[in-house]
């Protein structure tokens, strides 16, 4: 595993519709995404043969990249006081 931090930013959007004087309701969106990100990944294995019997040892390498979404919705009823 691998431990990374990145930036990212979000975006807000929402409203509120009055019922009457005292009560509305609250919804709101919001998106966010992350930066892509890339991790180098390593680390040692041993593998039996199940047919032979022989042990395979050695390294496995690689690399892991991404990003991450969020989207995120909300809808409230409120009273005003």
């Amino acid at each position: 595993s691998a431990n990374n931090w990145v930036w990212g930013w979000q975006a807000s959007l929402g409203g509120s519709y009055f019922l009457d004087k005292e009560w509305f309701i609250d919804m709101s969106y919001t998106y966010g995404r992350t930066n892509s990100y890339t991790a180098a990944l390593s680390g040692p294995f041993t593998n039996v043969s199940a047919t032979s019997g022989r042990t395979y040892t050695g390294s496995l390498i690689g690399t892991a990249s991404g990003y991450l979404t969020t989207n995120s919705v909300a809808v409230s009823i409120n009273r005003a006081f």
